[in-house]
C-alpha cells in the first residue's frame, strides 16, 4: 500500500511533524534511518520507522519520502513488513494499519 500527497506546507514543517509525531504511533516504534539531500531548489529526506506488529508477530516498517521547499512538500509513504510466508505476502494487516495511522496523523494536522 502506498500514499502520496502534496501539502502546501514548508518542507521543514512537514519534516518536524513526521519526526515529532510518527515515533508516538506505537510504543515499539523506532526511527531506523534519516537520510538527507539538499539542493538549491528542493530538499529530500528519506525517513524509515519500524515497529512490532502484534497481528503478524513480526516487525513492519514505514518509509517516508519528503521532497519539498519553503512552499510545498510532497509526501510519499510505503509500508512493508517481515512476512512469515515464503511464496506470498502474508502480513498485509500490520503494514496497512501502520500506514493508515500515519496517514491519519498527517491528514488531521496538515491536511
Amino acid at each position: 500500500m502506498e500514499y502520496q500527497r502534496v501539502f502546501n506546507v514548508s518542507f521543514n514543517e512537514v519534516y518536524n511533524f513526521v519526526i515529532d509525531n510518527f515515533s508516538n504511533l506505537s510504543i515499539s516504534m523506532t526511527l531506523e534511518s534519516d537520510l538527507a539531500s539538499n539542493t538549491v531548489s528542493d530538499s529530500v529526506r528519506l525517513i524509515i520507522f519500524e515497529r512490532f506488529s502484534w497481528f503478524g508477530n513480526n516487525r513492519v516498517s514505514l518509509s517516508v519520502l519528503l521532497v519539498g521547499n519553503d512552499r510545498q512538500t510532497k509526501v510519499t509513504m510505503v509500508s512493508s513488513g517481515g512476512s512469515q510466508a515464503v511464496f506470498f505476502k502474508f502480513n498485509r494487516v500490520g503494514e496497512n494499519n501502520l500506514l493508515n495511522e500515519a496517514i491519519n496523523e498527517l491528514e488531521k494536522t496538515l491536511g
